[in-house]
């Protein structure tokens, strides 16, 4: 009985040793792993970073990308089937357009007209594909600021002011940004996915709708038609 006693002691004893010497030799490489996921995850989201600040997006993945729909009730004179038409206002005078801006100061469009052309985004905080075309927009803003003005519109009716003044200071942002706080700008714009940009040329006429993201040289090319003599 007592030798059965010490031979089952010994059992419960390996038995426990085994569990506890199982779970503690499994326990630094199961740590030594996530931490090695999270170095690589976070090294990946450094590198898409730079890429971004850089305007090196991988083309294949984000030209001509449709962008975000938003969720609005209706938009000013047309339907939501031909508001994602390229042609909606392409050809007609651009609407009214008079905002404050984050800086404190009331910007309009019609100040500019017979003076220069102007590219009108419209963008919010939150919008991946708006984040992948900013630099393409500094970098335009940059190279033709005395020939074409820039206005940045962003939703603040479904954004935050704080988090559109970050997004703008990230990406640095020189030019004007508009704060459309009611929402009236993009009913009358017909905004119904962003990134929607507008190419206006110096008579006040929309040349051309872009609706979501395309290639830095397409954004470009679209800039140059507004400076071809009409």
């Amino acid at each position: 009985m007592k030798r059965w006693l010490g031979l089952s002691g010994l059992v419960w004893v390996c038995l426990l040793v085994g569990c506890f010497g199982g779970s503690t030799g499994d326990g630094p490489p199961a740590a030594a792993s996530s931490n090695e996921t999270g170095e690589n995850l976070a090294a990946a989201k450094e590198q898409e970073r730079t890429a971004e600040g850089e305007g090196q997006v991988d083309a294949k993945r984000f030209s001509d990308s449709a962008g975000m729909k938003l969720e609005l009730e209706s938009v000013d004179g047309i339907s939501q089937e031909k508001a994602g038409d390229e042609d909606g206002l392409a050809g007609r005078p651009a609407p009214n357009l008079t905002l404050p801006g984050l800086d404190g100061r009331t910007y309009r469009l019609a100040d500019w007209r017979g003076i220069k052309p102007v590219v009108v985004n419209f963008w919010a905080s939150w919008c991946p594909p708006c984040e992948m075309e900013a630099p393409d927009l500094v970098y335009l803003y940059d190279k033709y600021q005395g020939q074409v003005e820039f206005f940045a519109v962003n939703l603040t009716h479904q954004d935050t002011l704080s988090d559109a003044r970050a997004f703008s200071e990230r990406h640095g942002y020189r030019f004007p940004v508009l704060l459309d706080e009611k929402g009236t700008a993009a009913r009358h714009w017909q905004v119904i996915s962003i990134p929607t940009t507008y190419f206006i040329n110096k008579d006040g006429v929309i040349q051309r709708t872009l609706f979501g993201i395309t290639t830095r040289g397409r954004l470009e090319a679209y800039v140059q038609k507004l400076l071809e003599p009409s």
